[in-house]
């Protein structure tokens, strides 16, 4: 098959012609003798069956070679549109998301390593990364003129490794302890416990083309002693695509690390459902259940100080003087309505309460009930004082 520029860059760009059993450059009817035998005479409508049915060889003998750059023949609706498929962008079709370059949300203390210097020279992003590849933090490398593009572009291409990832909480809102929920204290044999070397991990801000993140071997074990399912998991399974962390967030997994080696879950409140799905993947119930409980003790108590608010601003809509200058006596509101006349006449009454008097007649349209405020209808008479 004649595929251009393949040899150069790897990808199918486009054939010209099928070189099955045609012969393109035999004159006078070659290519239509190929498709009937010696002293046979078909029709046009059979030879053009006839060299579909080659053109359709041809294609799929194009997917089973190039399965990553060819798609499988697709039927046309015109016979005369060719039943080739291929990817445009040198990989089948919906793996576009997968292969997206993502930003890791990486802190300013943690350590990373630059490899020398593989952009083309001469180019912006070549001076750019003779310029921060001596960083040692993610801090240095943003002040040498680092930007968020290239952390993902060097990241995933394996240019920017990170040497050791901080693992101290952020915040402190939410505290789940092992030994408040009956987390077993003593840490179990792992897969991945022998050895030195930094093992790699897959989180979920990597490229399908991603390495993995270099992370301490001990840390990692101590957290896989702690959570059943992670225990008997090789080192070529944290790192593959459905990998236990694959879709866990990078501040998650620092936040797993920290409990692994201090026992102690210590997250934003924004990252409990995230902390709540890890922990139930990695195997470890126990703790799961301790970051439910604590989320269920906080819903209530948000859901109680909210009641408790609400009936105090029904009361105190009830009882505020009202006052409304002319000496007319207003239209009758209720609901949201009677609460803004309640608002808006109080403040006229602090500076006129003593030229102007009168009575206020309440009465109720709707009772107080659960976690709702009463509404009442305002009948309002004033006169000024002389």
């Amino acid at each position: 098959f004649a595929v251009r520029h393949y040899a150069k860059d790897g990808v199918v760009l486009r054939y010209r012609m099928y070189a099955g059993i045609t012969s393109p450059y035999l004159n006078r009817g070659g290519l239509q003798q190929k498709f009937e035998a010696a002293g046979e005479k078909i029709t046009a409508e059979e030879r053009s069956d006839a060299r579909k049915k080659e053109e359709r060889h041809g294609a799929v003998s194009l997917h089973e070679k190039f399965p990553r750059l060819v798609g499988p023949p697709r039927p046309r609706r015109d016979k005369k549109t060719m039943e080739v498929v291929f990817y445009p962008n040198g990989y089948p079709i919906g793996e576009g998301s997968n292969r997206r370059m993502i930003m890791p949300s990486l802190r300013d203390e943690d350590e990373i390593a630059y490899k020398p210097n593989p952009k083309v020279k001469g180019s912006v992003s070549h001076g750019l990364y003779e310029k921060y590849k001596v960083a040692k933090t993610v801090a240095e490398a943003r002040h040498l003129g680092a930007r968020n593009i290239d952390f993902a572009f060097d990241s995933n291409w394996g240019y920017l490794t990170v040497t050791k990832l901080a693992t101290e909480p952020l915040s402190f809102d939410c505290q789940v302890k092992d030994s408040e929920c009956g987390v077993p204290q003593a840490a179990r044999k792992t897969a991945i416990g022998n050895g030195e070397a930094p093992i790699k991990v897959r989180v979920k801000e990597m490229s399908a083309g991603h390495k993995g993140m270099a992370v301490c071997r001990k840390t990692v074990a101590r957290l896989a002693g702690k959570c059943p399912a992670l225990r008997d998991v090789g080192e070529e399974a944290l790192v593959a695509e459905d990998g236990p962390f694959a879709q866990v967030p990078l501040e998650v997994f620092r936040i797993l690390l920290h409990w692994g080696l201090n026992g102690v879950l210590a997250y934003a409140r924004k990252f409990t459902k995230a902390v709540h799905a890890a922990l139930k993947v990695s195997g470890a119930t126990e703790a799961a259940k301790g970051v439910k409980a604590l989320e269920t003790k906080a819903l209530r108590r948000a859901s109680a100080a909210a009641l408790a608010t609400r009936r105090k601003a029904g009361t105190r809509r009830s009882t505020v003087p009202v006052a409304k200058q002319g000496g007319k006596l207003p239209k009758f509101r209720t609901g949201k309505a009677a609460t803004r006349v309640v608002q808006t006449a109080s403040k006229v009454t602090r500076g006129a309460a003593r030229d102007w008097s009168g009575s206020v007649a309440t009465h109720v349209i709707r009772p107080a009930s659960k976690g709702k405020a009463p509404i009442f209808q305002l009948a309002m008479r004033w006169r000024p004082t002389k």
